[in-house]
C-alpha cells in the first residue's frame, strides 16, 4: 500500500487537487478513490472508455459540456433526506429538506434533457438517469417549476379553509383596539390546526417520496459518476494524457512525466525530462549518482501506475500497464520512522509486509534507495539479495533504484540515468569557473535525466567522481578517490 505521505511525495495529491468537481457526489468520488483490481477489469475498461469519450468530445461539443456543467452545479447534498424517505433513519422531511429535494429534481430535469441530447452522439457506458417527473409533481403540484417550496393550499381543501379563517381572525385582531383576547384564543386554535394539517402533509409527502428512494440513489450515483468522468477528461486534455493499453506481462512507458515535478521545474524555468522504460516480470535495477534523478523516475512510474488503476489516463506518449493486485513503495518517507524506528528498521517491516502481499497476485514493487540506512557494504549485499528474491517471483514486477555498485547482477535488467555521460567536461568546468556561485545549478542543467538500458558491462556512471572534478575538490583528495578500486 502507498501511504498518504508517499501519495503526496509522488505527486498524486497535486494531481487530484486539479480535479474540481461540480457536485458533492463527484467530490466524494475523488475523496474515496479506489484501485481497480483484476476481477474489476471490465469496470476499469469502461471507466477509461468514458474518459476517452469525454476527451474526444470536449471541443466538438464545448457548448453542450458547458451547459451540462452549469446544470451539475445546481445539485446539492440531499442524501440525508433520502435516508429519511427510504426509512434508513427515522423522521419526516421538514420544509427546508423538501425545498432541497425539489431543487435536486429541478436540476435533474434540466440536466437529463441536456445529457440525453448529448448522449445520442457520445454514448457513455453505464451512465444513465431515471426521469422523476412524478416525484417533482408531488413537490410542485401547481407545476410552476420554480425554485421555492411551500406547503400550498393545493395539498388540502381543509388547509385552504383553515388558512382563510386564520387570515380573517388576524385582520379582526388587527382592526380591534380592545377586548381581542377571545379572538387571539381562536387564532391560536386555528394556527394549531394549521400546523397539524401541514405536519400531516409533510408525513404524506415523505411517505410518497419513499417510493422513489431507489431512483434518487440511482440518479445521485450517476450525477457523481458523470461529474467525475468529465473532470477526468478535462485533466487528460490539460496534460495531454493518453489511454493506457492494459497488458499482462510488462509495464512500459514511452516519454512519461510527472505533472507535480514538472510544475516545480517550470517555476524555476526548467523542463522535465520525459523518460521511457520497459519493466517485465522480474527485477530491474535503476542506477545513477545521488543527484541523477533516480527517485524522480521511480515516483513518476508509481504515480502513473496509480493513475491508470484508478481509471485515469496517464501522463505519457504511450503506456502498457497490467492491472496489479498490489502496488507498493518503499521510500524515505516511511511512517514507521515516526514510531521511533530507524529508517532501515522501518524498511524491513515494510518489506516483510510487501512479501506477504505479493503472494496474493501480480504486484508492482518499487524500492527507492533501499538499505540506505545501513553501511554501504551491507547495503549493497541487501539490495542484491532483495533483487534476487523478487527476480525469482514470477508474479512481481520490481524496480529498485540504487547508487550502490553491485556485483554479479547480470541476471537483472538494468537501466542507468544518462547523467553527465555525454557532457564535454572541460566546457562545463570552464563555465563553472566563470560562475562558481551557480556551480550546482550549472551541473543540473547539463545533467541528462533520461534513462538508457545498460550494456553488458553493468558499470555505474562515474558522475560522483565527475562532480568532484567539476567542483575542483582538493587535488590530493581527488587522487585518493581515483586510486580507489571503485573507480
Amino acid at each position: 500500500m502507498i501511504s498518504n505521505e508517499q501519495k503526496k511525495s509522488i505527486g498524486l495529491e497535486f494531481v487530484l487537487e486539479k480535479i474540481i468537481c461540480n457536485t458533492p457526489y463527484g467530490a466524494e468520488k475523488v475523496r474515496n478513490l479506489k484501485l481497480y483490481k483484476s476481477d474489476e477489469s471490465h469496470i476499469l475498461t469502461n471507466e477509461l472508455e468514458n474518459v476517452k469519450k469525454v476527451l474526444d468530445n470536449l471541443i466538438p461539443l464545448k457548448d453542450e459540456f458547458d451547459s451540462l456543467e452549469r446544470g451539475l452545479m445546481q445539485f446539492k447534498e440531499i442524501r440525508n433526506s433520502v435516508k429519511k424517505i427510504s426509512r434508513e433513519v427515522d423522521g419526516i422531511l421538514d420544509e427546508i429538506e423538501l425545498f432541497e429535494i425539489k431543487n435536486f429534481l429541478l436540476a435533474l430535469e434540466k440536466t437529463v434533457n441536456i445529457f440525453d441530447s448529448m448522449n445520442r452522439e457520445i454514448d457513455f457506458i453505464d451512465i444513465g438517469f431515471k426521469q422523476m417527473e412524478e416525484a417533482l409533481n408531488l413537490l410542485d403540484p401547481e407545476k410552476q417549476r420554480i425554485s421555492s417550496f411551500y406547503i400550498s393550499d393545493t395539498y388540502s381543501e381543509e388547509l385552504k379553509q383553515v388558512r382563510v379563517e386564520r387570515k380573517k381572525l388576524e385582520n379582526e385582531i388587527l382592526n380591534k383596539a380592545q377586548n381581542s383576547d377571545e379572538l387571539k384564543r381562536n387564532r391560536l386554535e386555528i394556527v394549531c390546526r394549521e400546523d397539524e394539517l401541514v405536519t400531516g402533509i409533510k408525513i404524506m409527502i415523505t411517505k410518497k417520496l419513499g417510493h422513489f428512494a431507489s431512483d434518487f440513489n440511482r440518479n445521485i450515483e450517476n450525477v457523481g459518476k458523470l461529474d467525475f468522468i468529465i473532470q477526468k477528461g478535462k485533466l487528460a486534455r490539460e496534460f495531454k494524457a493518453v489511454y493506457p493499453r492494459i497488458c499482462d506481462d510488462k509495464l512500459k512507458f514511452e516519454n512519461v512525466f510527472n505533472p507535480h515535478i514538472e510544475h516545480i521545474l517550470n517555476a524555476r524555468n526548467k523542463q522535465f525530462t520525459k523518460i521511457s522504460i520497459c519493466l517485465e516480470n522480474r527485477t530491474t535495477l535503476l542506477t545513477g549518482a545521488n543527484m541523477g534523478g533516480k527517485s524522480v523516475a521511480l515516483k513518476t512510474f508509481i504515480l502513473n501506475v496509480l493513475m491508470f488503476q484508478m481509471g485515469f489516463f496517464v501522463f505519457a506518449d504511450s503506456a502498457e500497464i497490467p492491472i496489479f493486485e498490489n502496488i507498493n513503495l518503499i521510500s524515505e518517507d516511511l511512517q514507521d520512522v515516526d514510531k521511533g524506528l530507524s529508517t532501515f528498521g522501518a524498511e524491513i517491516i515494510k518489506l516483510q509486509s510487501i512479501i506477504f502481499e505479493s503472494r496474493k497476485g501480480l504486484s508492482f514493487i518499487a524500492l527507492d534507495e533501499f538499505a540506505r540506512g545501513t553501511n554501504p557494504k551491507e547495503g549493497a549485499i541487501l539490495v542484491r539479495s532483495v533483487a534476487q528474491y523478487f527476480n525469482d517471483k514470477k508474479n512481481t514486477i520490481t524496480l529498485i533504484t540504487t547508487h550502490y555498485d553491485l556485483e554479479d547482477v547480470e541476471q537483472f535488467d538494468h537501466y542507468q540515468v544518462v547523467g553527465l555521460k555525454n557532457v564535454d567536461m572541460s566546457e562545463l568546468k570552464q563555465k563553472i569557473k566563470l560562475k562558481a556561485s551557480k556551480s550546482m545549478s550549472l551541473i543540473a542543467e547539463y545533467m541528462d535525466y533520461s534513462l538508457e538500458k545498460s550494456s553488458g558491462d553493468r558499470q555505474i556512471p562515474k558522475d560522483a567522481l565527475n562532480i568532484c572534478k567539476l567542483l575542483s575538490i582538493d587535488e590530493n583528495l581527488l587522487k585518493i578517490i581515483e586510486s580507489n578500486n571503485n573507480f
